[in-house]
């Protein structure tokens, strides 16, 4: 799907607006071709996931402001199985998709199938 086609498929002015507003964001990729093109294929490649959250846990460590920084330093200061835990399945979630090792398997897997899906 290409910019264009998503357009036509927001149905109200307000969510165009919102979405041209996120192509304004993008003018830095527009080198790189359609920016919805990319996205999908960036989907589609397993660099970014639909789900809620880039990464585990992401909404347990962000901050807005000083305050919630200096909130969030003292609860895992003292908790440091947590911040151990949190550290693993971020670290584990970017490898399997970021990493050398999963890049090359994903590659196989793609070739594999389309091997043998191929019709002579």
């Amino acid at each position: 799907e290409s910019v264009e086609e998503a357009k036509k498929r927001i149905p109200d002015s307000a969510n165009l607006a919102v979405f041209n507003s996120l192509l304004d964001q993008l003018q830095q990729f527009a080198t790189m071709g359609d920016a919805v093109a990319q996205v999908n294929m960036m989907i589609k490649s397993q660099v970014f996931l639909n789900r809620p959250d880039a990464l585990p846990e992401l909404k347990n460590v962000s901050f807005a402001d000083a305050g919630q920084l200096e909130q969030l330093i003292l609860n895992y200061l003292h908790a440091p199985e947590k911040r151990q835990a949190v550290s693993d399945q971020q670290r584990t979630d970017v490898e399997s998709r970021f990493s050398y090792t999963s890049g090359m398997k994903r590659m196989i897997n793609w070739m594999h199938n389309l091997i043998t899906t191929e019709t002579i």
